[in-house]
């Protein structure tokens, strides 16, 4: 329901105050008598104001400006309650234009083109959400230490969310009986909650080089807001022989992407 102003209203921080009106007609004096003008201090005002009719044939865009203790016409205040009609109006329907199509109930779920909520947002037709990401081509002989070239630096917006992380390449493992460890660090270190992202590859054949593409994914907590790099490590495998590790082909594409979740 929109509210009329029928007591008072606010036009750029000013209180207009209505004296005394003997007839009872609505507008702001009785003819042209003047009306003092008071400073207030009063907080905003809803959104979606009905405009007088003895206000609506203003046709000015422009307020008149006041300073305390001036004296101001029925004229002048009508035109400046039009003014700031107006623009709250204009306000109030771009609000209502924004929120078509949305829904929220009482349990704070929101919806986007339904009006039927099972989940804190249901969204009917095409969502597009973005996802960080580093990607390439080519591939590094590094054995042990993080690989120069697979970094991802993005920014976490909040401490108790998690940070999903998604990794494609091609691995491979030379030597016999050997492996080749690969970690998911953030900012050089393994993650804690639940415990190091890392992926071993084992190699059981004589002097085998087989270079298989994988795609492994994993998720870390206790990771505080700010920027963050995620990166990728190779290393050895505890209780495995030393192996040759390569990570990538030729022109093989690899990705590393990392998104936050709860």
């Amino acid at each position: 329901m929109k509210p009329t102003i029928k007591k008072c209203f606010l036009i750029s921080g000013l209180l207009y105050e209505r004296r005394g009106d003997p007839v009872g007609r609505p507008h702001w004096a009785h003819g042209r008598a003047p009306l003092r003008l008071t400073l207030a201090l009063l907080g905003m005002l809803s959104l979606g104001i009905t405009v007088p009719s003895y206000a609506q044939t203003a046709t000015t865009t422009v307020p008149h400006i006041f300073k305390a203790g001036d004296d101001a016409s029925a004229d002048q205040v009508n035109q400046n309650f039009k003014v700031l009609a107006d623009g709250i109006n204009n306000v109030s329907k771009e609000v209502d234009d924004l929120q078509k199509g949305i829904t929220v109930d009482s349990e704070g779920n929101v919806g986007i083109g339904t009006t039927t909520l099972a989940a804190k947002l249901e969204v009917n037709g095409d969502f597009i959400r973005t996802i960080p990401r580093a990607a390439g081509y080519g591939d590094t002989q590094t054995d042990n230490g993080p690989l120069g070239s697979r970094v991802l630096n993005f920014t976490k917006k909040q401490s108790d969310t998690g940070i999903r992380v998604t990794y494609i390449d091609n691995f491979r493992v030379l030597n016999n009986e050997a492996a080749c460890s690969w970690e998911i660090k953030f900012n050089g270190a393994s993650c804690t909650n639940p415990g190091a992202l890392r992926y071993d590859k084992f190699e059981g054949g004589t002097n085998s080089n087989r270079h298989n593409p994988a795609t492994v994914f994993g998720t870390c907590f206790d990771i505080l807001a700010g920027p963050v790099r995620v990166d990728v490590w190779v290393g050895t495998t505890a209780g495995r022989n030393n192996g040759d590790c390569y990570t990538g082909w030729v022109n093989q594409y690899w990705s590393l992407g990392a998104e936050e979740v709860r």
